[in-house]
């Protein structure tokens, strides 16, 4: 399906398709979303594991570097549903006009 989903995107009859340019922007936000929230975990670990090895830190301070640490997981975990939504979404409406062309 991978293959097909690329060569769909690139079919020109699908050019101004409201229903697939605002399927499509939702999966590019969605994508973008998700690899702004990855970074953002990876940077929040960085600081709670530095913070937790350094151990010079205040127990409240731990305690913030953990709990944004953990916020960034849910968000990740958030964005990353949000995406395989958008992405099926996207993949089920091709389908569709695939065999509405066929």
């Amino acid at each position: 399906m991978k293959k097909t989903f690329a060569a769909l995107l690139q079919d020109e009859r699908l050019v101004g398709d409201e229903a697939f340019e605002a399927l499509h922007q939702g999966y590019l936000t969605a994508k973008n979303l998700l690899k702004q929230a990855k970074t953002e975990q990876a940077t929040a670990k960085k600081a709670y594991q530095d913070s937790v090895e350094s151990g010079g830190q205040t127990p409240i301070a731990k305690l913030a570097q953990r709990t944004h640490y953990r916020q960034s997981k849910c968000m990740y975990e958030f964005h990353a549903l949000g995406f395989e939504l958008a992405k099926q979404k996207l993949y089920d409406w091709l389908e569709a006009w695939q065999q509405g062309q066929g």
